[in-house]
């Protein structure tokens, strides 16, 4: 729970206000492009900040709606609707609910830190294609249009020859808005003003006053006549008790079903535990989260959503890492930035249904090409080219398929490639270590192979000793994988934030192709 004393009220709230600039409009924008209410996104912030923050095992991160789920939740309302897509959402609230009770599961059972065995460029070729997916759909939102084809790799396709289709006025609107997130973010002074996901939503509904896009017309450009309307915008119940949906549980043996419940459940606690696990790096107090904890109050938080209407949630990075930099030295922060959007849609619903929707697409696809960055190709070439193989096969199976099976396909190829690496394949599941005291220092000797699919055990045995200085003595020539070697990384500097010293012999640890 919570504690009230020293809560640093004056930092962490205005950490917290900080942190509501920046969620307000991405909240929003994230609900919409998950073809959800965008209410859902508006719920989710708020119980993430205010029922998530008393039962966190985190101490400085931010839980709401996340980017990397757009394509989680936009696929299951299309699976589960079969074309209705509120039903579709109706019946994703009733898996966000059973996958919540997977997460408590999971939380209970101990199995949080299960989330940071996975093959470390499967998952950036699951996230690079989860961009690659936001900015594609986004494209058309961008330019007022709608693809002709249901599949992505078919919108992608089609997208260069529907460029002529754009009505000019919308799309105007979405690129001064791109252009201002992408300046904004790069002009540090601005920046420390208000959050440019901000800025691009001030000037979107600035300018659909000034063009009067809420009633119907047409504005001639160039001798052509383009249409605006109210469906170029936002739309937002009048009345509270329109925020809120029921859950519809129906067909729950259905395959749809069970695999909308596995996805949402697999990849929200993955992206939580790696974002609440990478936050603790930054955290000024050089406190460790639990993860089991963490993972049993997303369960829990999304059993609530799920009832009244809300998308899961998860630990995001983006938040986090602000409210870091805000100052932010406890959970007061998450609990207040909930509170100001709670207060934020009571008191002025209507600015809200004047922002354009191409404004929130350009927001979207600034996230989108983050996290398709084709930088982090560089990096994951310096770590060898059967990395580069995961991270692209990882790409093509999402794309192709959905994101279960994408980041199973490259953990599986992973895992063979291991198969291959490895003289001995028992090694593979688990590895042996032995603990000698030499010179005042503690060596712990790996027998075997360290990979993804054994590297907790030794991460066990690592964290286990409370040595002031220990040297991870491996035999030579010994194969460690990639994955292993991230999770080496962030343990040194696990000891170093606790005044220690972790060393390692015959592996190169710097060469992870995760960028760090």
């Amino acid at each position: 729970m919570m504690s009230f004393k020293n809560l640093d009220l004056k930092v962490n709230l205005i950490a917290g206000f900080t942190v509501f600039l920046i969620a307000l409009p991405l909240s929003i924008g994230i609900s919409v492009a998950s073809g959800a209410p965008p209410t859902a996104g508006l719920l989710s912030a708020i119980i993430g900040g205010i029922v998530a923050s008393f039962i966190s095992g985190s101490y400085v991160t931010i839980s709401g709606p996340a980017a990397g789920l757009i394509v989680v939740v936009l696929e299951c309302i299309n699976s589960l609707g079969q074309g209705d897509a509120m039903r579709g959402f109706r019946l994703t609230l009733a898996a966000i609910i059973i996958a919540g009770v997977v997460q408590i599961l999971m939380g209970l059972l101990r199995l949080g830190t299960l989330g940071l065995a996975v093959p470390i460029n499967a998952l950036n070729g699951m996230m690079a294609s989860i961009g690659i997916t936001i900015i594609t759909k986004q494209m058309y939102v961008l330019g007022g249009i709608k693809p002709q084809s249901k599949q992505l790799l078919g919108q992608i396709a089609e997208l260069p020859s529907r460029l002529l289709d754009d009505n000019m006025v919308i799309l105007a609107i979405g690129l001064l808005c791109l252009c201002i997130v992408i300046g904004v973010n790069y002009l540090p002074r601005v920046k420390k003003v208000a959050p440019p996901a901000l800025f691009a939503v001030l000037i979107g509904y600035a300018l659909s006053l000034f063009i009067d896009i809420e009633h119907d017309h047409f504005l001639n450009i160039f001798n052509h006549d383009y249409h605006v309307g109210p469906e170029y915008l936002l739309t937002i119940p009048k009345e509270i008790s329109g925020y809120f949906f029921q859950p519809l549980f129906e067909n729950l043996t259905s395959s749809h079903f069970i695999q909308a419940v596995i996805t949402i459940a697999l990849v929200a606690s993955i992206e939580s535990l790696l974002s609440t696990y990478a936050i603790d790096k930054l955290d000024p107090l050089k406190r460790t989260s639990n993860l089991n904890k963490d993972l049993f109050s997303k369960g829990a938080s999304n059993i609530l959503l799920g009832f009244i209407g809300g998308l899961p949630i998860i630990s995001e990075i983006v938040r986090s890492t602000a409210n870091i930099s805000s100052g932010a030295t406890n959970r007061v922060s998450n609990f207040a930035h909930g509170v100001f959007i709670m207060l934020f849609i009571l008191l002025f619903p209507q600015f809200l249904s004047h922002i354009p929707l191409t404004a929130f697409a350009a927001i979207l696809i600034f996230v989108g090409f983050r996290l398709a960055n084709p930088l982090q190709m560089l990096n994951i070439y310096k770590a060898g080219k059967s990395q580069v193989l995961i991270f692209l096969v990882t790409i093509f199976t999402t794309l192709s398929t959905d994101l279960l099976i994408g980041i199973f396909t490259g953990a599986v190829l992973e895992l063979v490639l291991n198969f291959i690496r490895v003289k001995n394949p028992l090694h593979l599941f688990k590895v042996r270590t032995t603990t000698d005291e030499v010179n005042n220092q503690t060596v712990l000797r790996v027998e075997g192979s360290c990979v993804f699919t054994n590297m907790l055990f030794l991460k066990d045995a690592i964290e286990s000793n409370a040595a002031k200085i220990m040297t991870v003595h491996f035999a030579e020539k010994s194969f460690v994988d990639t994955t292993s070697k991230e999770l080496l990384f962030n343990l040194q500097q696990k000891f170093l934030n606790e005044k220690r010293i972790l060393l390692f012999k015959n592996v190169d640890i710097s060469s992870t192709g995760s960028g760090h």
